[in-house]
């Protein structure tokens, strides 16, 4: 019999609402106290969306390809042996469809402390027999290795495994007298002396149908099996705290939300010592109580788009209610060259400044304040004076020195340039301090500049601005330029991205002129990232499972032809505004200009 259209369309949604009733993420299974959520819904619609952006298509061109094979068929080729080590199939890992982890607080009795714990979550859904498969070989692996790493248990009717992480104990040292002497501890790692989870003894692995969990307390695993049953958990999810943070950011293609509270009582500032101390932090920075962060991809403006996201307790307190106030984004001033390779501007109240640091020692134990109250009555006034004509805007530009060539390898240099409403007053505030490093005034093309002979930094005056910075820029504004950086494509791309709505700050880089004014050193930061982005520990991890990360992708970049790169990367642009419980900042990479 032939289903109708309307009764297939109907099924289609019933099967659907099902799947999303069975979703389950990962602020419903994190703990109440946890300090760090980090959640990715979706996996295989965020995968799709990275593929639709002209970045993804640029690296998946034949050209990048060409240069990168080399790596990726090598960490390929050890994947693939490694899988048929652990006698699992070639095929048999894969990418998760949901996955989130957390790190919470909980209380040891033993040590009277709260300490780190972590809980992670994965689903897998139809691929789930084979990563089980890849877990099961690796985990028989290590037992045999050293028999008792591992001990079959039983989690809420699943069968479970709790594997063995201490450290083993230092082997005994003999000196080179012959005398025995106290082995050195084992440090590094999670576990290990010095690591975030060093009291922990086992973790626990349980694998629920497609879903599977790990984590360091049983008790917490066993709460989350229940979650995954349909039982509700007073966790992380009911925190009001992360509720405003996940609401700044939105969820897209992965978030994540840091609690200050539960944070601070494992990083141990919740003793005596923070109490003592916690005025001062509260006059600093005010009721701080959560970040936020969210990744977008694919919008109608952005490839990709990082929200970062603070939320504060009542109105924004000491250093937290310095930036601002709100201002329409606008064109580059006059100094700013048209050859700059990046813009930003930033509103300050520097009028406030001295008023947060008077309340901050003010806040102090008695004791405390008077270290610092003859210091503020020696250089107070001065400090206020200077302050008090200064800002609220800031203005920086990046820019190549020509001297050195356009194919220089060098970074680019930097200018600073802070409103300024009376010279003298803030020549008062650098004459306490510049004569003591050399730095002397001097005259340039009417302008007074600071320098010192052999730095390469210099401070000066000019067109209502005190500009700091490298020597060659500070002259360079106070030569004067035509002006025309706000009629550069990348400024007015990233102008149109930033939006009419009044913003605190925004900025932008020409990423493609910058490459090709210093490819070198921007080469150089992007190899750093890249060690950086994945630590050692975590790349051993994905080894032993089978999965061998590529490295050194980013040097093999150094060929890439910069005509390509601008088919897919336009400006990186920021931009940073008030919300109603706090501050929000968006970074973006632009889709090329070409779009």
């Amino acid at each position: 019999m032939k289903r109708h259209p309307l009764a297939a369309l109907l099924c289609l949604a019933a099967a659907l609402a099902a799947r999303a009733a069975d979703l389950v993420t990962m602020e419903q299974l994190a703990p109440r106290d946890s300090w760090l959520v980090v959640g990715v819904d979706d996996l295989d619609a965020a995968r799709g969306r990275w593929d639709r952006t002209p970045a993804l298509r640029w690296w998946n061109s034949e050209a990048v390809q060409k240069l990168v094979k080399g790596a990726l068929d090598e960490s390929r080729e050890i994947s693939r042996k490694r899988l048929q080590e652990l006698g699992v199939a070639e095929d048999a890992w894969s990418a998760p469809k949901v996955a989130g982890g957390a790190m919470y607080a909980a209380r040891d009795e033993d040590l009277d402390s709260d300490q780190a714990h972590f809980l992670l979550y994965a689903e897998w859904g139809e691929h789930a027999d084979g990563v089980a498969a890849i877990f099961d070989a690796v985990l028989a692996e290590q037992d045999r290795r050293k028999a008792g790493t591992t001990k079959s248990v039983e989690i809420r009717g699943r069968k479970a495994v709790q594997i063995s992480v201490k450290p083993e104990a230092p082997k005994p040292e003999v000196g080179q007298d012959g005398r025995p002497r106290r082995p050195r501890p084992r440090r590094g790692g999670l576990f290990g002396e010095g690591g975030t989870f060093q009291h922990v003894e086992h973790i626990w692995y349980v694998r629920d149908g497609s879903r599977f969990l790990l984590g360091s307390r049983e008790s917490e695993l066993e709460e989350a099996l229940g979650v995954l049953e349909g039982q509700a958990l007073k966790g992380v999810a009911e925190d009001q705290d992360f509720r405003a943070a996940l609401e700044q950011v939105g969820r897209g293609d992965g978030w994540a939300v840091l609690l200050t509270g539960p944070m601070q009582r494992v990083a141990g500032v919740a003793g005596p010592q923070f109490t003592f101390v916690q005025p001062m932090m509260t006059t600093l920075f005010g009721e701080v109580k959560a970040y936020g962060f969210g990744l977008r991809s694919d919008e109608p403006q952005a490839q990709f788009e990082l929200l970062q996201g603070i939320v504060v307790q009542g109105e924004r307190q000491g250093l937290m209610s310095l930036p601002g106030p709100v201002t329409p984004v606008s064109a580059p001033p006059k100094f700013a060259a048209g050859d700059a390779l990046g813009y930003g501007r930033m509103q300050l109240q520097f009028r406030d400044l001295m008023k947060v640091v008077d309340t901050a020692v003010a806040s102090l134990p008695e004791e405390l304040a008077e270290n610092f109250e003859p210091t503020l009555q020696q250089y107070g006034p001065d400090l206020r004076k200077a302050f008090d004509a200064m800002g609220p805007e800031i203005h920086v530009v990046t820019r190549q020195d020509r001297a050195q060539g356009a194919a220089a390898d060098a970074e680019p240099q930097a200018v600073y340039a802070v409103a300024c409403r009376d010279e003298q007053a803030v020549t008062g505030m650098l004459n306490l301090f510049l004569p003591e490093a050399g730095f002397e005034p001097r005259d340039f093309n009417g302008n007074t500049i600071f320098s010192a002979e052999g730095a390469e930094v210099s401070m000066g005056f000019g067109g209502g601005m005190f500009l700091m910075g490298s020597s060659a820029m500070v002259e360079q504004c106070l030569r004067g330029s035509e002006g025309t950086l706000g009629e550069t494509a990348a400024c007015r791309q990233a102008m149109t991205a930033a939006g009419s709505e009044p913003v605190i700050g925004w900025g932008y880089t020409d990423l493609v002129a910058s490459l090709e004014a210093s490819r070198e050193a921007l080469v150089e930061m992007a190899a750093r990232a890249e060690r950086s982005a994945v630590p050692k520990s975590q790349r051993d991890i994905a080894g032993d499972a089978g999965l061998q990360l590529p490295e050194g992708l980013a040097e093999k970049l150094k060929d890439v032809d910069p005509k390509t790169f601008a088919e897919g990367f336009g400006p990186s642009q920021w931009d940073m505004r008030p919300v109603s419980n706090g501050l929000l900042t968006r970074f973006r990479l632009l889709r090329p200009a070409a779009e």
